[in-house]
């Protein structure tokens, strides 16, 4: 929710699209913003610049949760690249209108249909024991 909430502000501070890199990739100004706005628990500034591979200037490749969420929301179509900014589309205003709508569909997506997070749905049995779920029946 940080991290959309994150984007959300960034889409409205910056009308014409949240600048990017060449690379299609977020500029690294803002994802030293964004590690120390977010405050992800994994992914604090002491791990990120001081961790098992020191680093002075993070690139949102460095920030992993961060750019899962950048594919994700490509993914979706709720963002597109246009030249060497992220703009949001028609569904992407739509949903980023109001925070909870966009946490509420992102979240479904990222749990039953990216797949991403498939070996980690199976794995781990997100879906819960079935045997549970055929007592309910």
């Amino acid at each position: 929710m940080r991290a959309l909430d994150f984007l959300r502000g960034q889409f409205i501070e910056n009308s014409n699209g949240i600048p990017l890199t060449k690379i299609k990739a977020f500029r690294r100004a803002l994802v030293a913003d964004a590690i120390r706005t977010i405050k992800w628990r994994d992914w604090t500034e002491q791990k990120i610049y001081h961790g098992y591979m020191p680093i002075k200037v993070a690139g949102e490749y460095h920030f992993e949760p961060f750019w899962i969420l950048h594919h994700i929301l490509l993914e979706m179509k709720l963002v597109r690249h246009y030249r060497d900014r992220l703009l949001l589309s028609k569904a992407g205003a739509a949903l980023f209108a109001c925070c909870f709508d966009s946490f509420n569909v992102i979240a479904q997506d990222i749990l039953f249909r990216t797949p991403y997070f498939e070996e980690s749905r199976v794995r781990g049995g997100i879906m819960g024991h079935m045997g549970y779920l055929a007592e309910c029946a």
